[in-house]
């Protein structure tokens, strides 16, 4: 499996326009990922740090394609309401 732990990565260096911003956007990432179950957070960490097909996803997780699929898709715009405010 892989070993990849969400509080481990950072954001991308085209993000952090500042110290203060960057210290916040870890925040809330942290706060975020924190309050995601254990299956979103691999996810998340499979699909966008690692970089992993949903059919890959799917071997890795033991899980039919389309769950996954369906689950990183809500997860998506999830996140995406929470980072616009």
């Amino acid at each position: 499996m892989i070993a990849a732990s969400y509080s481990t990565l950072d954001c991308s260096p085209a993000v952090k326009t500042s110290r203060r911003s960057s210290v916040s956007r870890e925040q809330l990432r942290d706060r975020v990922m924190g309050e995601l179950s254990r299956l979103d957070r691999l996810i998340i960490v499979l699909h966008y740090y690692e970089q992993l097909s949903t059919r890959e996803m799917a071997q890795v997780l033991e899980m039919p394609e389309q769950q996954i699929e369906l689950r990183r898709m809500g997860l998506a715009e999830r996140l995406a309401r929470v980072l616009q405010g």
